[in-house]
C-alpha cells in the first residue's frame, strides 16, 4: 500500500466512530488546520524541478607538437610539474576508480590523460543525464583531422586482438569531500563506467551519396562534405541516472583516455591521443524550484 501522511501531521485531535465530539475539540482541530495551511511545509508540496543543462566540448589542435591542455596526466608525479620538482604532491592520482587494460596505473611509465570538469551545486540537485560524443571525420573523407577507430591495432594489450573494440576508456563522476575538497582520494564516486567496448557505441549520420534518390533539398547538412555522410563517432548516452547530489557539493566529471608508448596500438595513436577526436558533453541536472 502506498504510504500516506497520517492525519496527526495536521492535528493531534482525532475523530472516529465511537468517540466523543465536542465544540472545544473541533475548535482546536480547526485552529491546527488553519495554522498548517497558512505555513505550508516543503514536505507537503509535490517536488518540482527545473532542468539545467551544461554543454561543454573541446576541439583539439591536430598538430602533435602542440600542448595537451586541458588533458593532464593521471599519475601526478613530480616529474610532470613545471619548473623545479617538488618533494611530494598532494594528489598522486587525479582520479580514483578507473583501470586501463595492459597498464599499471601506479607506474610512471603507464600514462593516462584526464580531462576534468567540475560543477558546483549550491542546493541539493539530481544528476539526471550525461551524454558524451566523441566525433571523428567520415572514413571516406579525403582529408581527416580526427581519425580514431576506437579499436586495437596489431600491438594490442594482452587478452585483446587486432580490431577488437577499445576497453581502455573511462568516465568517472564524483563528488568532492566536504571536509577535504582538494583531496582526490576522499572523493565520493557517484558514477563509474569503464571496461566496456567502445566500438559497440559507434554511431553515424544518414549517409547520402550520388546513388540516393533526390527526395529532398539539400540532401546533406551544410557541415557535411558531399558523398561522405554526416556525423561519425562514439556516443555514450547515460540517461536516467537519478543520482542525488547534496547541497554545497562540487561535482567532478573526469574523462580518462590512454596514451600508449608502443606503435600500432590502435586508434589512440602514441603522441597525441587527445587529438584523435573532438569531444562534446552535455550534463543535465534537476534543481528543485525554490519557494
Amino acid at each position: 500500500m502506498t504510504w500516506k501522511k497520517h492525519p496527526r501531521h495536521i492535528t493531534d485531535e482525532q475523530f472516529s466512530d465511537g468517540t466523543t465530539i465536542d465544540g472545544n475539540r473541533i475548535d482546536t482541530a480547526m485552529s491546527d488546520v488553519v495554522r498548517r495551511f497558512n505555513a505550508v511545509e516543503l514536505g507537503d508540496l509535490g517536488n518540482r524541478f527545473v532542468q539545467t543543462q551544461y554543454a561543454s566540448g573541446w576541439s583539439p589542435q591536430t598538430n602533435a607538437d602542440k600542448h595537451s591542455w586541458p588533458w593532464l596526466t593521471g599519475h601526478n608525479t613530480a616529474g610532470f610539474v613545471a619548473g623545479s620538482s617538488p618533494d611530494s604532491v598532494s594528489n598522486p592520482y587525479r582520479v580514483k576508480g578507473y583501470q586501463t587494460p595492459g597498464m599499471d596505473v601506479s607506474s610512471p611509465g603507464s600514462i593516462q590523460k584526464i580531462w576534468s570538469t567540475s560543477y558546483y551545486m549550491r542546493r541539493p540537485a539530481i544528476l539526471s543525464d550525461l551524454v558524451l560524443f566523441m566525433h571523428v571525420d567520415n572514413p571516406d573523407a579525403g582529408t581527416r583531422s580526427y581519425a580514431n577507430t576506437f579499436k586495437y591495432g596489431s600491438s594490442s594489450p594482452e587478452g585483446f586482438s587486432q580490431y577488437d573494440g577499445n576497453k581502455d576508456f573511462a568516465i568517472v563522476v564524483s563528488a568532492d569531500s566536504p571536509f577535504s575538497p582538494e583531496d582526490r582520494s576522499q572523493n565520493n564516486v557517484v558514477l563509474h563506467r569503464a571496461n566496456f567496448d567502445l566500438a559497440r557505441e559507434w554511431v553515424t549520420g544518414i549517409r547520402k551519396n550520388s546513388t540516393t534518390a533526390s527526395e529532398m533539398s539539400p540532401q546533406n547538412p551544410p557541415w557535411c562534405e558531399t558523398d561522405t555522410g554526416g556525423l561519425w563517432g562514439v556516443c555514450l548516452p547515460l540517461r536516467g541516472l537519478n543520482a542525488p547530489i547534496p547541497r554545497d557539493t562540487r561535482v567532478r566529471i573526469d574523462i580518462v583516455i590512454p596514451q600508449y608508448l608502443a606503435a600500432n596500438i590502435g586508434g589512440w595513436e602514441t603522441d597525441n591521443p587527445w587529438a584523435q577526436q573532438r569531444f562534446d558533453m552535455t550534463v543535465t541536472f534537476l534543481e528543485e524550484v525554490e519557494v
